[in-house]
């Protein structure tokens, strides 16, 4: 399964069911979505990471992340709803929608006549001089007229992006990351930019993906600690998903002594670098024990404040992980991170890529 087969379906009914219910919660736009997949209660009972289920969630945590990214979807409050204002289908909006589907954030930053930002503009004004009576259209139809006339335009292709690159990245907020961070790596190989000022760009991507897939990253820690403990687990459980009970995996950790303690996992996944409080610490010292474990887990892919990290230190049980140890985590393991012959850290463009892996 491959996310961008199943993108529009997916749109599509999570637009209808909002059109009916005005608002939902994030997680209850899962059940709906999950009729696109067509599983059997034998998939949606299976919950480890591979199983169809998992694979149909993390899916849909793209799709949902990517409607916020793009504006279509809306919080307020807790709630996600339409934005009424990013279904209209004047030239001024499909330039908006376009320029965030298809632009890195460094790129929608450049104002110059040669800026990709610029081609959009272009483009779509000419598009919609051309073609009378685009504003009376269905905003569908009018998302595919456009994408048809930046497939066919070359000229436009090689402004935005080259044929290597469009042929490896999908034109989705995670493949565009993924193409800032090979321009970047190129840069670096070419003298263009100093390693140190890759290292942090890196990061910063790394957490900005897992920004897009809430879901593939509870996936991602489930398999990344499993490479932080290897032989010494002795019992794993992966939990996450839209319904989890407030823990995404829990482990029965054997030490060399054949001492046994329960670990539990909570992955806390952040699209702004926005740090996390000491109110999720707060939250999971409860989890904790009614969960009876000896030791807490919270990883992000942000970051934590200054009192969340100064009150986990008072609590030898608990452990908060930032995007920074992650980064090290991830780098000690060959995880997400690999290195290429020089040493030089780079993104597996393929875990990101195939997503449901």
């Amino acid at each position: 399964m491959k996310a961008n087969e199943y993108t529009k379906d997916i749109q599509t009914i999570i637009i209808k069911y909002l059109e009916v219910k005005q608002k939902a919660l994030r997680k209850e736009l899962f059940q709906p979505a999950l009729q696109v997949f067509n599983l059997s209660q034998k998939d949606l009972k299976d919950r480890k990471p591979e199983g169809k289920y998992s694979v149909a969630s993390s899916m849909i945590g793209i799709v949902i992340n990517e409607m916020v990214s793009l504006g279509l979807l809306v919080y307020q409050d807790e709630y996600l709803v339409i934005n009424r204002q990013a279904l209209k289908t004047n030239s001024k909006e499909m330039i908006e929608f376009f320029s965030k589907k298809l632009l890195t954030e460094d790129e929608l930053k450049e104002r110059g006549p040669e800026s990709k930002l610029n081609v959009i503009k272009s483009l779509i004004g000419n598009i919609f001089t051309q073609k009378q009576g685009l504003e009376n259209k269905s905003r569908e139809e009018v998302l595919e007229i456009i994408q048809l006339e930046i497939d066919k335009s070359k000229r436009v292709k090689d402004k935005l992006y080259n044929k290597e690159q469009e042929e490896i990245y999908p034109v989705t907020p995670i493949g565009n990351l993924l193409r800032e961070h090979k321009n970047k790596y190129l840069s670096v190989k070419q003298n263009k930019l100093s390693i140190a000022l890759y290292n942090e760009s890196t990061k910063s991507i790394i957490g900005q993906l897992f920004g897009q897939a809430e879901e593939f990253f509870e996936v991602f820690i489930f398999r990344l600690i499993k490479k932080i403990y290897g032989a010494s687990i002795i019992k794993e459980k992966f939990l996450a998903g839209p319904d989890d009970d407030g823990v995404d995996c829990e482990f029965e950790i054997k030490d060399a002594f054949g001492f046994k303690e329960k670990l539990i996992i909570q992955a806390k996944t952040k699209k702004t670098d926005k740090n996390l409080n000491v109110k999720v610490l707060r939250e999971y010292l409860g989890v904790m024990m009614l969960k009876q474990a000896q030791k807490c887990v919270i990883i992000t892919n942000s970051n934590f404040n200054k009192t969340a990290i100064q009150a986990a230190k008072n609590i030898h049980s608990v452990s908060l992980i930032g995007l920074e140890e992650l980064f090290d985590f991830m780098k000690m393991h060959q995880y997400g991170l690999l290195f290429d012959k020089e040493g030089l850290t780079y993104i597996d463009d393929q875990l990101f890529l195939n997503i449901d892996v």
